[in-house]
């Protein structure tokens, strides 16, 4: 899955994913040992990638623009599915992050956000700024209603709609996926 910038330069990110996996697979240059490796390990050859995709484009995209992608599957000894995402970022590599694994099942969603939020969590991500603000106004330093709304944004897991099911049937989580798309546009 991605989100944010389509392409790097004249070459897509669907091509670019293909590109990846052909590299992985069968080329010379990563030496990804099939019998011995972790979705982690794929997660930094992508992000490697990536960004020398992304330092070749000539004309850099102004800012502010960001890249996602998201790795899903099973390493060579798992027996669980992890999904994994990076990010760049104005043209800054991110942290790699462990988003989902083992028996989580918690929906995962990135790029246009804000309708998805309000759905699963019940108020718009962007109300946090201004809960801050509001603490502020009433006696709380700026710091300290910065850590209130960290601390908050913590909790927000536990709020969540439950959509999902490690049971549920490939084309009822299809037909969720669709629904949330729709619901996003």
């Amino acid at each position: 899955m991605t989100a944010g910038m389509g392409h790097f330069g004249p070459a897509s990110v669907s091509n670019l994913a293909k590109d990846l996996r052909l590299q992985l697979s069968e080329g010379t240059d990563v030496k990804l040992n099939i019998e011995d490796y972790s979705v982690g390990q794929v997660v930094g050859y992508a992000l490697d990638f990536f960004i020398e995709k992304y330092n070749a484009i000539y004309l850099k995209p102004s800012s502010p623009h960001t890249f996602e992608f998201w790795i899903g599957g099973y390493g060579s000894g798992g027996t669980r599915g992890e999904i994994w995402k990076l990010s760049i970022q104005n043209g800054k590599p991110m942290v790699q992050e462990l988003v989902k694994a083992e028996d989580d099942q918690r929906l995962v969603w990135g790029g246009q956000n804000k309708a998805i939020s309000r759905l699963i969590h019940g108020f718009d991500p962007e109300i946090m700024p201004v809960f801050s603000k509001v603490l502020s106004e009433f006696g709380l330093s700026q710091e300290i209603s910065l850590q209130v709304v960290s601390r908050i944004m913590q909790y927000l897991p536990q709020f969540e709609t439950p959509l999902v099911h490690s049971t549920m049937p490939v084309q009822d989580a299809i037909n969720l996926a669709d629904f949330l798309v729709d619901v996003t546009k």
